[in-house]
């Protein structure tokens, strides 16, 4: 079995920190979520690992990729956002004909990976499946599919996670664009239900999909359990620093008083208090007091 990494897309709901930085680089407890992700598929022993990127962050992605894992991986390019299932179908020369696990690369899961032979869509219950694909499932069975639906038919959201046989590709011919011009891997789905057996797994531990602040932190406290990370050659000085707060490498941070925040590289902070912040590279910031902050790259406050 192959495996299929998706470090594409454009982390809108992040910027501005996503205007310099890959969404699947932002460090969870000052290692890169999509590290968490590579490294749950090779402890589930695939080690055949192709990678989507997109021009606009591919250089970044395959730079800390290459520099951390002793392994050879094949870097598939996506050149422009049409959608998860043409992804699969730029990654149709690496697949060959083989079953494959696709994973997004801002997902995190609690349980180690119980792989399952054949087509299987993974779900978790959710209080908000409007922002997801949503399967509607009955006695185990897959009844319906929708992508992000206005009104959902149960709360089982898709968590990114699928494995495929290499009908996959027939179900995609079959794939019309949707309304926002993807093809969509719910309706290849949908199609692939009418060519081959298609089964739902559930999440049973905890679920979190990278695309928000709040949940980017949430990851950051379970991973650390109320612990902190400092990375290389970052100095304290004076400080308070409370449960679940990542810093990153090279930075000085002084009389500051710090809980639940992740910041990244290079950044000097002085006679700060903030909470629930998550902070960029390269920035300078004194007296500041807030309770919600998000910041990009290279800003001085």
């Amino acid at each position: 079995m192959r495996a299929l990494v998706l470090a594409g897309g454009s982390g809108t709901r992040l910027q501005p920190l996503t205007f310099t930085t890959s969404k699947q680089l932002i460090p969870i407890a000052n290692k890169p979520i999509l590290f968490y992700v590579i490294e749950s598929i090779l402890k589930a022993g695939i080690h055949n690992i192709g990678i989507i990127v997109e021009p606009k962050t591919a250089e970044q992605v395959i730079r800390a990729v290459e520099g951390y894992f002793d392994r050879a991986f094949t870097f598939i390019f996506q050149d422009e956002p049409k959608g998860l299932a043409h992804a699969v179908l730029c990654a149709k020369k690496f697949l060959k004909k083989d079953n494959f696990l696709m994973y997004l690369g801002d997902n995190l899961i609690e349980e180690d990976l119980n792989i399952l032979e054949g087509n299987t869509i993974y779900y978790k219950q959710v209080n908000d499946p409007h922002r997801f694909g949503v399967v509607e499932l009955e006695n185990g069975k897959i009844v319906s599919l929708e992508e992000k639906p206005k009104e959902p038919k149960s709360n089982n959201a898709l968590v990114g996670i699928y494995t495929f046989t290499s009908k996959i590709f027939d179900a995609i011919s079959k794939t019309k664009p949707s309304a926002r011009g993807e093809l969509e891997i719910t309706d290849a789905i949908r199609q692939l239900i009418d060519i081959e057996e298609v089964k739902a797994k559930e999440i049973i531990g905890y679920w979190l999909d990278m695309g928000k602040k709040d949940t980017l932190l949430e990851a950051n406290k379970l991973i650390l359990k109320n612990g902190v990370a400092i990375g290389e050659n970052t100095v304290t000085q004076n400080c308070t620093i409370g449960n679940n707060v990542s810093i990153g490498k090279n930075c000085f941070i002084s009389q500051c008083r710090l809980k639940d925040c992740v910041i990244l590289d290079n950044n000097t902070l002085v006679g700060c208090t903030l909470m629930n912040a998550l902070i960029g590279n390269n920035n300078h910031i004194e007296d500041l007091y807030n309770f919600n902050l998000t910041l990009g790259d290279g800003n001085k406050i």
